[in-house]
């Protein structure tokens, strides 16, 4: 993510970006179909280390 090191909702990446929530959820479900993206255990956005 402009990824923040820590995982983070998507509230909080809209919020960080100035992004629609809907927005940064789309573009986030994208880039996790690439595997660029994934969600942990808890359920937050993470980038994914390749």
């Amino acid at each position: 993510m402009i990824l923040h090191p820590q995982p983070q909702t998507a509230m909080e990446v809209a919020r960080t970006t100035g992004l629609n929530r809907r927005t940064v959820t789309n573009a986030l479900n994208e880039l996790m179909e690439l595997r660029i993206v994934g969600k942990d255990h808890h359920g937050l956005w993470v980038g994914e280390v390749r």
